[in-house]
């Protein structure tokens, strides 16, 4: 699967120091996923970051049959209240 990342992504995780890595393994591996809309996923995995476990979450969409684009990414620590 092809991964193609907006400059908003790329803005959010420099600034949220999130690593394009982490944003691949949530979206190969998700514990959880979630369809907004017909093309809209939302993805969710506990990883360790930053010597924490935390849940991160990453938006994306499917452009094609092999390729995504993610919107966004964020990290949180309040896993209980996106129910995984």
């Amino acid at each position: 699967m092809r991964i193609q990342f907006s400059r908003h992504a790329e803005f959010q995780m420099k600034l949220r120091d999130v690593s394009k890595e982490i944003v691949r393994t949530v979206v190969r591996k998700s514990e959880k996923t979630t369809h907004r809309d017909d093309r809209t996923i939302v993805a969710q995995k506990k990883v360790r970051w930053h010597a924490r476990d935390v849940l991160c979450r990453v938006i994306y969409k499917k452009i094609d049959k092999n390729t995504i684009r993610i919107i966004t990414t964020y990290i949180t620590t309040k896993i209980d209240k996106y129910s995984l």
